[in-house]
């Protein structure tokens, strides 16, 4: 076991101990030591030493490092997951770039971009309930839907613009809404309260600060010295839900994990030897130097879309000498494996995969129905008509994929 600050000063002060009775003919502080006294320090040398080689710090004891793994082994959906469930999501309207997905008991809630930002609701058989664009002030509502969540079957709209929270029904009816007193650009939502998320150099008052349900500040739970980078990146899946009252934070040019529990939080190091991107070179270069920067990397980033597996473990999607794979962090033995690919062994669909989200019962993805076809396409001879998932005749219809945990 490793010598603790403590351990280490008992041990100094023991051979200090020991040294002095000798070097001095045994006299310390100017009192003569006889032959018992001797004895004395001697045993009293071996204590502090034993107690000094088995005691660390507290500080070393908390320290949550995981070291990097890699396996040729490729990820098997049914480790983890009962089944796979799939909608297509029909709608009049066209559903443009899916920018977030949540799923609730019986509704499937997405926000997209096609002419403008719009927040969608479907039931679980892929049918369109409630639309709506105009979120926001005034006729058109010029207003812009940065992020979303859903808390006792109520929609929270954030409208980072305005810095505004709006909440709806589940059909998309206006209830009231709440001012955000500080600049922000992401949230979640949990039985504890509202998250919210400020990126950027001037977050003083916090990276994640922990509001009421109400918009009530409670405090700061991540200081501002915490991913504090010039960087702003638009990515609503920062935010893993372990429980209903437990999440991770993540960054995607970060080598960090950040667990929010209990009114705290707490800081996992990931190590990836040195290849994982620095973001304090890439912060300082100009945008189109830092994208070459980014596409010429060899390294190891991109940690996105984290979701939970088990109590234990949660899957990220990353990016490793330019290929997109994925990281297994487990949090009870403070390992962390690189894998390759993930073999979605559920059903007779693709298997490059990018989570979207979880809840406590199931996790989910989303893919466009082109991308399925193209895979079908391809292995034609192996996957027959009746394995196959009924398309629709919107060939950029969005197709959501839930998995129900074992």
């Amino acid at each position: 076991m490793q010598t603790g600050r403590w351990g280490n000063m008992l041990c100094k002060l023991a051979s200090t101990l020991y040294m002095l009775m000798f070097k001095f003919d045994m006299q310390v502080l100017g009192l003569r030591i006889n032959k018992g006294g001797k004895w004395f320090f001697i045993t009293l040398f071996y204590c502090l030493l034993a107690l000094g080689t088995s005691c660390s710090s507290p500080r070393e004891n908390a320290h949550r490092e995981f070291r990097l793994v890699t396996s040729p082994e490729t990820l098997n959906l049914s480790g983890y997951f009962k089944n796979i469930s799939i909608q297509t999501l029909i709608s009049e309207n066209p559903i443009g770039t899916v920018d977030k997905v949540l799923l609730t008991e019986s509704n499937i809630l997405i926000s997209d971009f096609h002419i403008m930002k719009s927040l969608k609701v479907f039931d679980k058989k892929g049918d369109l309930q409630a639309s709506r664009d105009d979120i926001g002030e005034g006729p058109l509502g010029l207003s812009e839907i940065t992020d979303f969540g859903v808390y006792l079957d109520t929609v929270y709209v954030l409208d980072a613009h305005r810095r505004k929270i709006m909440r709806f029904t589940l059909g998309l009816e206006p209830l009231d809404e709440f001012y955000v007193p500080i600049p922000c650009s992401n949230f979640v939502i949990n039985k504890e309260g509202i998250f919210i998320l400020r990126q950027g150099s001037e977050a003083n008052s916090g990276r994640i600060v922990q509001f009421s349900h109400e918009m009530k500040m409670i405090h700061s739970v991540l200081p501002m010295e915490e991913a504090n980078t010039t960087l702003v990146i638009s990515d609503p899946n920062l935010f893993t839900e372990i429980n209903d009252s437990v999440f991770v934070f993540s960054h995607p040019f970060y080598p960090n994990l950040w667990i929010c529990k209990n009114g705290g939080i707490e800081k996992i190091e990931l190590n990836f030897k040195g290849e994982f991107l620095d973001v304090n070179i890439l912060s300082k270069k100009h945008p189109l130097d830092g994208l070459k920067f980014v596409n010429e990397f060899d390294g190891f980033y991109n940690l996105t879309n984290g979701t939970r597996l088990s109590d234990s473990e949660i899957l990220f999607s990353i990016r490793y000498r330019k290929k997109n794979g994925y990281l297994l962090v487990n949090l009870k033995t403070r390992e962390m494996t690189f894998i390759e690919n993930i073999k979605n062994d559920l059903g007779k669909v693709p298997s490059a995969i990018q989570f979207s989200g979880n809840s406590s019962r199931e996790a989910w993805y989303w893919m466009d129905q082109n991308d399925i076809q193209k895979f079908y396409n391809i292995n034609s001879r192996k996957i027959p008509g009746s394995d196959r998932i009924q398309m629709s005749d919107d060939k950029e219809s969005k197709i959501i994929f839930h998995l129900e945990y074992k």
